[in-house]
């Protein structure tokens, strides 16, 4: 019996901890970007989800994720960002000649999640349907109509693509499908399952943003690009509880508080 305690407190210190990106200091450059490629075409249907914490509702809108056509313009992109209503999420479209669509869900108890690691999955099904869901939670998805063009190309994280709307908070765990990504699926990758090891074959970037570089590379396992950072890059020793599978051992990605 000692023996097996001993093992086990060995084994739970062993147990490191990893950082996240932290978006609250070093002002509005403070993102990291992505480029897919000139070549990258998407066709519906995309799902984007990130881990977000932060210590209080935004009162301003910001951007944790803009994924889009065109380097420097919010035009033909989908994002997901906060609303100026306390609680409330929005999945966004933007169309190519500009205008706006979102769906959005507000939290029935926004302090709930206020200094806790939580999750937004963001559906982009088609010109005419889109659902956001926050930490498991949605009331359906927004028919309104906005034409995207399907060659997404530019990813950034912690702002919009022309470096406003930035947000202050923490991110870690961003992870792109080109699927509907099924609501057993989502439910893992809320549960803490890593993005690598959910729908792989159609899962086109995963980003852990858990290592203290200006490079932060794609964990896919499908080729896609590094993002590098803007700014001066800030982490903090804090992450979601994440559960890796590497070598057919499962490793725990802890979070320290």
């Amino acid at each position: 019996m000692r023996r097996l305690f001993l093992a086990t407190v060995c084994c739970l210190l062993a147990l490191p901890s990893w950082p996240s990106y932290d978006f609250v200091v070093g002002g509005d450059d403070n993102n990291f970007a992505c480029d897919l490629g000139a070549g990258n075409t998407l066709a519906y249907p995309v799902t984007v989800a990130i881990w977000i914490k932060y210590t209080g509702h935004p009162a301003e809108r910001q951007y944790p994720v803009n994924f889009g056509n065109a380097v420097d313009s919010t035009n033909d992109s989908f994002l997901i960002r906060t609303d100026t209503t306390d609680g409330a999420f929005q999945a966004t479209s933007t169309a190519s000649a500009g205008g706006a669509t979102s769906d959005s869900f507000t939290l029935a108890d926004p302090a709930s999640l206020d200094n806790t690691w939580f999750t937004l999955v963001a559906y982009f099904r088609s010109d005419t349907a889109r659902e956001i869901y926050v930490n498991g939670s949605t009331d359906g998805a927004n028919s309104g109509t906005r034409a995207v063009a399907e060659a997404l190309r530019y990813l950034r994280i912690g702002e919009s693509l022309v470096g406003a709307f930035p947000f202050d908070f923490n991110i870690a765990e961003v992870a792109i499908w080109n699927s509907d990504l099924s609501g057993a699926n989502r439910a893992l990758y809320e549960g803490g399952t890593s993005a690598d090891q959910i729908d792989n074959a159609n899962l086109i970037g995963y980003w852990t943003l858990d290592t203290e570089n200006t490079t932060q590379a794609d964990a896919s396992g499908n080729g896609g690009p590094n993002c590098t950072a803007g700014g001066t890059p800030v982490f903090d020793t804090d992450h979601p509880t994440i559960t890796h599978a590497e070598d057919s051992t499962a490793v725990l990605r802890r979070r320290r508080n």
